[in-house]
């Protein structure tokens, strides 16, 4: 009898044990589901946007549409310079340290390139810093956000221009890490209308693994009733 109870005991646990997971799986998916919207909705606006103000300079002097030789040559000339600085693996920017104590604050630097043309800049602060409001800085330097919204675990906006898109993204599950995106304005436009295609097609299973999940909790849920 003893291990008959022991035997119950454990089946019980594990009952709960899997329901609660489930649960956690249904709330990743509802989170997932948040932001897939976001998205969505961003890129459908990027997809529409058509404005008549030319911002035409990016981060530093670098431009859509050099070649990779170019961007490395002029990125050669701030290296010497100190403005870059370039390890093995990455290219980044550095900050001004505003105390000795301070982590070193900086921006991860990534082009992109479609073709051996430059269409994209990345910089990737994977801090926040009190002394350091990137959207600020961004908000006082071109005014409003076109977009701007706080979704699930981000903070995303973006300024648009007839040529570029900078987008800015802050993450609050990543220790407020800190992203900003000079986009080419065709580039980008190609790159939303990919990803909600993309989206569409991907929903539907979406869906339908929220409700096999639903549908699991369910069943576990009555078996844990009927273990009383």
């Amino acid at each position: 009898m003893k291990k008959i109870k022991i035997k119950k005991s454990i089946v019980f646990f594990l009952l709960v044990f899997t329901y609660i997971s489930c649960k956690k799986e249904v709330k990743n998916f509802e989170s997932d589901e948040v932001y897939v919207e976001c998205n969505s909705k961003k890129d459908s606006l990027i997809i529409k946007i058509e404005s008549k103000i030319k911002l035409n300079k990016i981060f530093l002097d670098y431009r859509f549409g050099m070649n990779s030789l170019e961007f490395d040559e002029l990125t050669l000339i701030y290296i010497q310079d100190g403005t870059l600085k370039k390890s093995t693996e990455s290219l980044w920017f550095p900050l001004v340290n505003k105390t000795v104590k301070d982590r070193k604050q900086y921006f991860e630097v990534t082009p992109v390139f479609e073709n051996d043309r430059l269409v994209e800049i990345n910089l990737d602060s994977p801090l926040s810093h009190p002394d350091y409001n990137h959207f600020g800085l961004l908000s006082s330097k071109y005014g409003k956000p076109y977009y701007d919204f706080n979704c699930s675990f981000v903070h995303e906006s973006f300024w648009a221009f007839q040529d570029v898109i900078i987008s800015y993204t802050e993450s609050n599950s990543e220790g407020n890490s800190q992203h900003i995106t000079y986009s080419d304005i065709n580039f980008i436009k190609r790159k939303s209308a990919n990803y909600l295609t993309k989206s569409l097609k991907e929903e539907q299973k979406r869906i339908e693994d929220e409700l096999k999940f639903k549908d699991s909790l369910n069943k576990k849920e009555n078996l844990i009733n009927n273990a009383f």
